[in-house]
């Protein structure tokens, strides 16, 4: 389904530095009522490191994560996110003994998300060039005012 495509590329956008393998098979989606429900997302090993803790996440997963959309009062009201169970199972990381495959490994990973948010840029500011006189899409507008609320 073309929304859950949407969904799983937004989502994947703002949990992608924190969760394995986001797909839509992990996706169950209420249209109408504005409920998405995802469970069995995986903990990235790297989650924390953007927070500059001196914690190596091992093993970790979230339960359930609940996305209420108000589609009728859009603008008005705020998007609720639920996360019911985080298990991260941590350990400290200066015990991490240097490795220099996990680390060629986290480089390009680095490398391709900011190829990735390059990439989104020259085809936003390419659409932008041609639809300049135009609104911005609903697409848009939705993904703009669901990360604003």
């Amino acid at each position: 389904m073309v929304l859950e495509g949407v969904l799983v590329s937004v989502l994947n956008r703002f949990l992608g530095p924190y969760v394995k393998n986001l797909d839509s098979s992990q996706l169950k989606v209420a249209i109408w009522s504005g409920e998405v429900h995802l469970q069995g997302l995986e903990v990235k090993e790297n989650a924390l490191t953007q927070f500059e803790i001196p914690l190596r996440v091992l093993k970790g997963h979230l339960g359930k994560l609940r996305l209420s959309i108000p589609w009728k009062n859009l603008y008005t009201d705020p998007v609720v996110i639920e996360i019911d169970g985080v298990y991260i199972i941590a350990g400290p990381e200066t015990a991490v003994r240097y490795d220099p495959l996990k680390e060629q490994k986290e480089e390009k990973e680095k490398k391709q998300r900011k190829l990735k948010q390059i990439e989104e840029a020259r085809k936003k500011s390419e659409l932008n060039l041609k639809t300049s006189d135009q609104d911005p899409g609903f697409v848009e507008k939705l993904i703009t005012q669901i990360v604003r609320n």
